[in-house]
């Protein structure tokens, strides 16, 4: 009744070869894109010196830079004894304070900058989960796997909505 297939006739053609199958590249002649990149030549003025100022955000372990801030000395007392703490968190960001064990000298600061009253980093964390169509969830298993702190959901939505 219904369309029934003929046994005999095979499922599916085979590939046997064409006229292209037997050909081989002779490996001495240099392909056109490698023509191209010989006659290219570099350029090093978009290369940034060793003299230029850094900006933008790095992730760093906070042990490391407690290690370094102890080897560095205190601008009242001149002493080696400064201890540096984390205050609060919020999100990818940290309030960091620096203390003189020796003298009263405090010195607090933000680990990254602020715009609108909200931190950059976390901003652009955000913006960044979104452009890959990625939500909340996925940042806190991206930020567990890295072993940095995550946002809440509601600082989370707080960023989408600013975007």
């Amino acid at each position: 009744m219904g369309n029934r297939k003929n046994k005999s006739r095979s499922q599916k053609r085979k590939f046997i070869g064409n006229r292209f199958t037997e050909r081989t590249k002779p490996l001495d002649v240099p392909t056109v894109s490698e023509q191209k990149l010989k006659t290219t030549s570099v350029s090093f003025e978009n290369i940034p010196s060793k003299d230029d100022k850094m900006s933008g955000n790095r992730i760093f372990d906070v042990e490391i830079l407690r290690t370094i801030f102890n080897c560095l000395c205190c601008p009242s007392c001149l002493s080696v004894n400064l201890q540096l703490t984390e205050d609060s968190i919020f999100g990818l960001s940290s309030g960091m304070t620096l203390k003189c064990k020796n003298c009263m000298f405090v010195y607090a600061f933000q680990s990254t900058r602020k715009a609108n009253k909200m931190n950059d980093i976390n901003l652009q964390f955000v913006w960044g989960m979104r452009i890959i169509g990625k939500g909340h969830s996925s940042s806190k298993k991206l930020c567990a796997s890295l072993n940095i702190p995550s946002l809440s959901k509601a600082a989370y939505r707080s960023c989408e909505k600013n975007y």
